[in-house]
């Protein structure tokens, strides 16, 4: 074997030993980002049950008549009453369908109300008479979720306190990143293989008269020099087709 050949294999040794160091750096980087991702969903997780449980406690539940139920409100144009076990809601009818008689109409005197009250307020609206079953239905609604009110509410505040110490937990678990990072330096600073593979070579061309190590450099010149012209003539036919096939199709 040639100088040439073992000063080209010592070379090639280098690269191979750069490029699986590289590679290792690469996928040590790569469990850097794996762990910080899954940590990062993990907390995202863990906020996205937080929201949805604040989306319960605030949901809307019903709406009739202009009356906006929520799960911890009910609303009624610029009227909001806070629901719980205290609020009163009920359906007031008042008047009737009247005879009229043996030439006039029925007369109808029918009012329907329904009236929610509560220490902040009170709401009153008028409905449709027709829609009494409607009402005393929406009305048994909002009862029944003033009753409840006060137990999803502090259900819900227990799930959050818990959930928010999981989150806290989860914030300042970074063992695993930094596991990851660590793993990282260790192979970024392992670099002795690299080192050897470089010592080898520099002993190697040190050995080697200049006059040939001169020669074997101007040949590496050269050769890179038909590569990049190889390269720019490849360049210039593809340029070459493309104004081809642009001028034949115009």
């Amino acid at each position: 074997m040639g100088f040439s050949d073992v000063l080209r294999q010592a070379e090639e040794d280098v690269r191979k030993v750069s490029s699986r160091h590289e590679k290792a750096r690469r996928e040590a980087e790569g469990e850097v980002r794996r762990a910080e991702k899954a940590r990062e969903a993990r907390v995202r997780d863990i906020e996205k049950r937080m929201r949805s449980i604040e989306k319960k406690t605030t949901c809307s539940v019903a709406l009739f008549n202009g009356i906006h139920l929520y799960a911890n409100r009910v609303v009624y144009a610029d009227m909001k009453l806070s629901l719980d076990a205290s609020l009163k809601a009920a359906v007031d009818t008042r008047g009737g369908i009247y005879p009229g008689g043996w030439t006039a109409s029925p007369r109808d005197h029918r009012k329907l109300f329904i009236v929610i009250e509560s220490h902040a307020g009170s709401i009153l609206r008028e409905c449709d008479p027709d829609d009494e079953k409607k009402a005393r239905d929406f009305v048994a609604l909002v009862k029944a979720t003033a009753a409840k009110a006060g137990k999803v509410k502090a259900d819900a505040c227990s799930q959050l306190a818990e959930l928010q110490v999981e989150l806290d937990k989860e914030k300042a678990n970074t063992a695993d990143i930094e596991a990851a990072k660590a793993a990282l330096e260790a192979v970024e600073g392992d670099t002795a293989e690299i080192d050897d593979a470089r010592k080898a070579l520099e002993e190697l061309r040190s050995k080697v008269p200049q006059e040939e190590l001169a020669a074997y450099n101007e040949e590496k010149i050269r050769y890179g020099r038909r590569i990049l012209a190889g390269l720019l003539i490849a360049v210039i036919v593809l340029i070459a087709i493309v104004l081809a096939v642009v001028l034949s199709s115009s």
